[in-house]
C-alpha cells in the first residue's frame, strides 16, 4: 500500500506524529457506505480532509527504519 504520515497541512512527516494517508487506490479499500446513496458520507469520512487522498483518522509515526507505529484515533468516530 501506498501510505505515508502527513502533517496536518498536508505535508509528508518522519520521525513525528502525523496523519495516516494512503495516496493511491488499494484492493480492500470500501467503495461505499451503506444508506449512503449519493456518497456524502463517505466521501466526507475519508477524503474531506485531504483532496483525493484517503485519510484513515488515525495518528501514526514513520521510524528511522521504514516502519509504522499506529498510535490510535486522530479523529472522533
Amino acid at each position: 500500500m501506498a501510505v505515508d504520515i502527513w502533517s496536518e497541512d498536508g505535508r509528508p512527516v518522519a520521525r513525528q506524529r502525523g496523519e495516516l494517508v494512503c495516496t493511491k487506490a488499494f484492493p480492500s479499500m470500501p467503495i461505499a457506505f451503506w444508506n449512503d446513496s449519493d456518497g456524502a458520507r463517505y466521501r466526507a469520512a475519508y477524503f474531506e480532509r485531504f483532496a483525493n487522498v484517503w485519510y484513515h483518522g488515525d495518528y501514526a509515526l514513520l521510524t528511522a527504519h521504514e516502519g509504522l507505529v499506529i498510535l490510535g484515533r486522530s479523529t472522533q468516530c
